[in-house]
């Protein structure tokens, strides 16, 4: 009888462990790094800027980050300013497993102010001032003409008249007038003089005359009374070539004579 409770007994000691007793407990489940982003402020820089590295990582932690030519990194982004176009590489790693993704900064070479070259600037040269005629008669115009060389820009202009454009300006001056011709441009001027000659209008010839009761004696062309001898209206007698002899101021002829006969306050002979 014993012997049979003892085999009875035996599975039901066998079976205790299956129903709880002290099992192993299973292991936490560790899922592996899912890079979601691996992005940057710029991709294209100038050598010396700054550029912001951002990244989103999914995954089981405690999860390792580094990235390539910069090394582990904590937080979810990294500032650098690479000198040269760099690919950095972001890895995510666990127990799981790792995972990677790659970005590449293009970095550019900084420009570099050029200094310009500088302006030869040629001082201006007057080659030529001249008129189409430089001498007029009063109330006639004249055409003054220029031609200068030198680096523009180059300001022209001439006394009396002022700023000048083109190449040539007419003038019709009263007397005689010297104009200057000035160029000038930020190398310096240059002068130059043109005198236009203004002459007085021609007077007209004194016509020839028959004698008169006021002038008894003919003139001829130039007007130079013919000798003859003193008449009461002319008291005074003249030579052959017509030269009045000297005498005193009469009422008939209001003008002293010298002693060669030219009247000496006037021209007038006989009556005023």
């Amino acid at each position: 009888m014993k012997q049979f409770l003892l085999i009875l007994m035996i599975p039901t000691i066998l079976l205790l462990p299956a129903c709880g007793g002290n099992s192993t407990p299973k292991a936490p489940v560790v899922d592996m790094p899912i890079i979601t982003e691996f992005s940057a402020s710029q991709l294209t820089i100038i050598d010396g800027d700054k550029v912001m590295l951002n990244w989103e990582i999914e995954g089981t932690d405690p999860i390792n980050t580094s990235i390539s030519n910069i090394g582990d990194v904590t937080g979810i982004n990294v500032e650098i300013s690479p000198k040269a176009t760099t690919t950095y590489v972001l890895k995510a790693s666990n127990s799981a497993g790792e995972a990677t993704k790659e970005l590449t900064i293009t970095v550019n070479a900084a420009t570099v102010p050029t200094t310009p070259e500088p302006v030869n600037v040629i001082q201006p040269s007057i080659t030529t001032f001249d008129a189409s005629s430089v001498t007029i008669t009063s109330g006639e115009s004249t055409t003054l003409n220029w031609t200068v060389t030198g680096t523009q820009p180059i300001n022209i202009s001439i006394t009396s008249l002022g700023n000048r454009t083109g190449s040539s300006v007419s003038v019709s001056p009263k007397s005689t007038q010297t104009y200057t011709l000035i160029a000038a441009n930020s190398a310096g001027k240059v002068t130059k003089d043109l005198t236009i000659t203004v002459n007085p209008v021609a007077s007209q010839p004194i016509s020839p005359t028959q004698p008169t009761s006021q002038s008894p004696f003919p003139t001829v062309g130039t007007g130079v009374i013919v000798g003859g001898q003193p008449t009461a209206t002319n008291p005074f007698p003249t030579t052959e070539t017509g030269i009045i002899v000297g005498g005193q101021p009469t009422a008939e002829n209001p003008f002293p004579t010298t002693e060669t006969g030219v009247t000496t306050n006037g021209s007038h002979i006989g009556a005023p």
